[in-house]
């Protein structure tokens, strides 16, 4: 079975049964926003890159990833689904709703997943909180200089 770009154990349909961690790049139109500014804690002048951190305990990074760019008039009407392959690799469509909801920046300004800086963590550790190693992987980034949202 071929592996998923985003973890070690993840097939690409099949999501493992470890939560996961994940940045997706922004552009750098996204520092115009002063509702990201705020958020990331940058000024207008930050010229870095600029990224959307999160972490997913039921579906892949790249599932998540999707639900996250689906235009907001698709995902708001009624009974509207999403395809997902996440639990057995056979394709089931799942409603959204406020917990599978997309971040408005990474609809908006996305560039894509930043592999680079997210796979090796995952799947996480048993031990260790999703929410927790979202705030770490965030935290990190900042540290090297980047711009960051994280829920």
């Amino acid at each position: 079975m071929p592996k998923a770009k985003s973890c070690r154990c993840c097939g690409t349909k099949k999501k493992c049964s470890g939560a996961h961690v994940y940045a997706i790049e922004l552009k750098s139109e996204v520092t115009a926003d002063p509702k990201f500014r705020k958020i990331a804690g940058i000024g207008e002048d930050f010229t870095g890159r600029c990224f959307y951190v999160g972490q997913t305990r039921s579906h892949s990074v790249e599932c998540r990833f999707k639900q996250h760019r689906a235009k907001k008039r698709s995902r708001k009407r009624p009974g509207a689904t999403f395809e997902c392959t996440c639990k057995n690799g056979t394709p089931k469509d799942i409603q959204y709703h406020w917990s599978n909801a997309g971040n408005v920046f990474v609809r908006k300004y996305t560039k894509g997943l930043a592999y680079e800086l997210f796979a090796h963590l995952n799947p996480l550790p048993k031990k260790i909180n999703p929410v927790e190693a979202e705030a770490a992987l965030a935290q990190s980034l900042r540290e090297q200089g980047f711009a960051v949202h994280f829920a």
